[in-house]
C-alpha cells in the first residue's frame, strides 16, 4: 500500500513495500509544496518548461531539505522516451556533461546517490533489490513501455548484479488513470502484438473519437512473474489529498 506523508512543506507518497529495504529512502512527490506560480504551481522540478530558474532551484532546495538529502546528491537524466539505461558504477565519475544523459532509466548500487525521474502522465517505477542493494528509477512513458524498458531494467539487474526476481521489489507510482488514457490506433499498433492483444491491450474501442482505452497498466507488463507479484501500483486519483495533482519526480537514495 501507499501512504500519503507530509515531509516539512512537501506532500509525497511512500510505498510500504520498500520497508523491506532499510538502505532505501524514497518518495513520489506531488505538485504541492513549491515556489513556482501560475501554470507551474507549485513544485515544478524542470528547468526546461519555461518556469523561472530561480523558482525551480528553490523547489529543488526545498525537496532536498524535506528529504534530508544534500542537493548535490540528486541525479536526473534528460528523459528522451527511449529504452536506454544509465548504469552508474559504485565508484568513480559517471558523466561529464548533461548532453551525455539521454536515458529513461537509471540503475546503480552506489551509496548516497538520489536517482530521479520526472513524470506527469507517464509512469514512474522505482525498483530495489533487497539483497544485492541495487536500485533503479524508470520513466515509463508509452514509448519506453512499448520498448519493454521496465523488463530490460530487470534483466540488466539479473545479468550485471546477480539479482533474483524474488528479491526485486517495485512500486509503480502515480500516473494518468486508465480511465483517461486514450490513444489512437496508430499508437496502439506500436505495442508488441502479442502483448497488445492479451496482456495490456487497448481493446475497448470507442468509435466516437476513434480512440482506444487502455485496460491494463503498460509499465511492468512484460516483467518476470515472480517480480510482478511484488509490484505495488498507485493510480493518480487514489487519494483525495492528491487528486488532480501533478507528479513531477520520483526518487530513491541508497
Amino acid at each position: 500500500m501507499f501512504k500519503i506523508k507530509q515531509k516539512k512543506s512537501i506532500l509525497c507518497c511512500e510505498a510500504s513495500i520498500f520497508q523491506q529495504c532499510d538502505f532505501v529512502t524514497h518518495a513520489f512527490c506531488t505538485r504541492q509544496g513549491g515556489f513556482s506560480e501560475a501554470d507551474y504551481k507549485s513544485l515544478n522540478m524542470s528547468f526546461c518548461e519555461g518556469d523561472e530558474e530561480g523558482k525551480v532551484l528553490q523547489n529543488w532546495e526545498r525537496l532536498a531539505t524535506a528529504l534530508d538529502i544534500p542537493l548535490a546528491q540528486f541525479l536526473v537524466v534528460n528523459q528522451v522516451h527511449g529504452d536506454a539505461i544509465f548504469v552508474i558504477g559504485r565508484w568513480g565519475n559517471f558523466f561529464s556533461s548533461r548532453s551525455e544523459l539521454n536515458y529513461d532509466a537509471i540503475v546503480t548500487d552506489r551509496p548516497n546517490l538520489a536517482i530521479c525521474v520526472k513524470t506527469a502522465d507517464c509512469v514512474p517505477v522505482l525498483i530495489a533489490d533487497r539483497t544485492k542493494k541495487v536500485i533503479a528509477a524508470v520513466h515509463a512513458g508509452w514509448r519506453s513501455s512499448a520498448l519493454g524498458l521496465s523488463a530490460k531494467v530487470i534483466r540488466l539487474m539479473q545479468e550485471k548484479y546477480g539479482s533474483r526476481p524474488e528479491d526485486i521489489l517495485a512500486a509503480i507510482g502515480p500516473a494518468i488513470g486508465l480511465c483517461c488514457y486514450e490513444v489512437d490506433a496508430v499508437t496502439a499498433m506500436r505495442l508488441p502484438p502479442r502483448q497488445a492483444a492479451s496482456i495490456f491491450c487497448l481493446r475497448s474501442r470507442q468509435k466516437e473519437n476513434g480512440c482506444w482505452i487502455c485496460r491494463k497498466p503498460i509499465a511492468g507488463s512484460s516483467s518476470p512473474a515472480a517480480f510482478r507479484k511484488r509490484i505495488l501500483k498507485l493510480p493518480i486519483f487514489a487519494h483525495p489529498a492528491i487528486r488532480s495533482s501533478f507528479f513531477p519526480i520520483a526518487l530513491l537514495a541508497a
